[in-house]
C-alpha cells in the first residue's frame, strides 16, 4: 500500500467501520443500560431477607400487598391525626421496620372486592396475625373505631395511602422457596386461610 491512494482509501475504510461499530455501540448501550442508569433496581425483586437488611434511619423500608418501599423520608414525622396518638415512636418503629406490614393495612372489603362484597361493615379475619404494635393499625373505612380522623373516610386506602406509598415504591417483594418451604411444613400455622367477620355478629 504504498500508493497514496490506495492508503486513502483504506483510512476511509476504516474510518467508517469505527463509526459504525461507535453508532451500534451506542445503540445498544442506550437500549440496554440507558434506563439502568436513570433507574437502578428497576428490575429488581427484594426478597425478604433482603428487605429485612434495610432498617437504618435513612434506609427505612418495609413491605405491603408484595411491594417494597422506602419510606425514610416519611415514616419519621408524625403523620397521625389522631389525639394523643403518635405515629412514630421509636420503639414502634424499631418493631416495624424490615418487615412485611401487609396485615397491618387492610384494605376495606368494598374497595378491595367491590364486585363481590357491598356491605361496609365486613372485614376480614387474619388467621395466624397478631399485630406487635397496635397502634400502627391502619383500618380504613367503616371499620375505623375514630371517627373524627382521615383513615374514617370510606376511600381513604385508594385515595390517599395507595398514591402516597407510590412516592417510595422500589419493586416486588417475592418469598424465597425455603421460607415458604418452612411455613407449609409449621403444623401450628392454621391452614383455613382467612374467615369473614362481621362488627354485627
Amino acid at each position: 500500500m504504498k500508493r497514496p491512494d490506495i492508503q486513502l482509501a483504506w483510512r476511509e475504510k476504516f474510518t467508517i467501520f469505527v463509526l459504525i461499530f461507535l453508532m451500534n455501540a451506542l445503540v445498544i448501550f442506550y437500549i440496554v443500560e440507558f434506563g439502568r442508569l436513570l433507574r437502578p433496581n428497576f428490575d429488581k425483586a427484594w426478597t425478604t431477607t433482603e428487605l429485612a437488611e434495610h432498617t437504618g434511619d435513612s434506609d427505612w423500608w418495609v413491605a405491603v400487598q408484595e411491594q417494597v418501599y422506602n419510606t425514610s423520608n416519611f415514616i419519621h414525622g408524625d403523620h397521625s391525626d389522631i389525639s394523643g396518638t403518635a405515629s412514630n415512636a421509636a420503639s414502634d418503629l424499631e418493631e416495624l421496620v424490615g418487615q412485611d406490614l401487609t396485615n397491618y393495612f387492610p384494605p376495606p372489603l368494598v374497595l378491595a372486592c367491590p364486585d363481590l362484597v357491598t356491605e361496609s361493615a365486613f372485614e376480614l379475619t387474619y388467621k395466624n396475625f397478631t399485630p406487635v404494635v397496635p397502634l400502627a393499625m391502619h383500618k380504613s373505612g367503616s371499620l375505623q373505631s375514630v371517627q373524627n380522623t382521615a383513615l374514617a373516610n370510606a376511600n381513604w386506602y385508594t385515595a390517599t395511602f395507595q398514591p402516597k406509598m407510590k412516592n417510595y415504591h422500589k419493586g416486588p417483594s417475592v418469598w424465597e422457596t425455603n421460607n415458604i418451604a418452612a411455613q407449609a411444613a409449621d403444623q401450628t400455622i392454621q391452614r383455613y386461610g382467612l374467615v369473614f367477620s362481621t362488627s354485627r355478629w
